[in-house]
């Protein structure tokens, strides 16, 4: 049996890049100080538990997929390296597990994310009026839609290929993802969190909504991870 454990993502500043500062500053002003403040202590809850989730297995077992890296070995080290110098706490948690002796591996296509790169450009684009912003809207939704059907096709085709019986990958997806939908039948997956939940949690922070839900959601991003998946995997990896 193979086994993936599924982190989903939910992003800190650093994960970013140059954009992150202004794009903070503006999720601050929509979700206001107060609810960015619970945020802000869900975040680091969330990372915790997870790392704690990780550290608990066999770092030679582990296979990591990163949402967004097209490269793994030493050029795939470099640039998480450089992303965990930024803050990601993301990427300083696979760099911990890659120096405890964990395999990171290529996960995406890299004309896949220049294409989706695109998309986007062409959507900030149609917003700043060099095109046709109602026709574009529905462009750039079909685009963007296709490019994360193949996106999540090319993960569940490599992770398939990378993982052998007996090892463990770590899948580090955004939660609109379903790449793990799409993974051979063999494949044993452990969601450490709802992604539909985590979906909905980052609907609420921007959106806004009943505060009760919202609280609930927030208290379920906090939560300890559910010590089942951790169980499953050593009982069917031991030995």
């Amino acid at each position: 049996m193979r086994h993936v454990v599924l982190v989903p993502l939910v992003h800190d500043e650093a994960d970013l890049g140059s954009a992150g500062p202004a794009l903070l500053a503006e999720t601050i002003r929509i979700a206001g100080p107060g609810r960015w403040a619970k945020h802000a202590e869900a975040l680091t809850c969330y990372w915790a538990e997870v790392s704690t989730f990780l550290h608990s297995l066999d770092p030679a077992r582990l296979k990591l997929f990163q949402d967004g890296l097209p490269v793994g070995g030493p050029l795939g080290r470099s640039v998480v390296e450089e992303a965990a110098r930024r803050g990601s706490r993301n990427y300083r948690l696979l760099m911990d597990l890659i120096d405890r002796g964990a395999e990171l591996c290529r996960t995406e296509d890299t004309d896949l994310l220049r294409q989706e790169y695109d998309v986007v450009s062409q959507a900030a684009g149609a917003r700043d009026g060099s095109r046709t912003a109602a026709a574009g809207t529905v462009a750039d939704a079909d685009g963007r839609a296709r490019l994360l059907r193949e996106r999540d096709e090319f993960i569940a085709q490599t992770i398939d290929a990378s993982l052998q019986d007996g090892e463990i990958g770590v899948l580090f997806l955004g939660a609109e993802h379903q790449a793990t939908e799409r993974l051979a039948p063999d494949i044993l997956v452990h969601a450490l969190k709802d992604p539909e939940l985590v979906r909905s949690y980052f609907q609420m922070l921007l959106a806004g909504g009943h505060e009760r839900e919202r609280a609930q959601l927030t208290r379920y991003l906090m939560a300890p991870i559910d010590a089942s998946a951790k169980t499953a995997i050593a009982d069917d990896t031991a030995g």
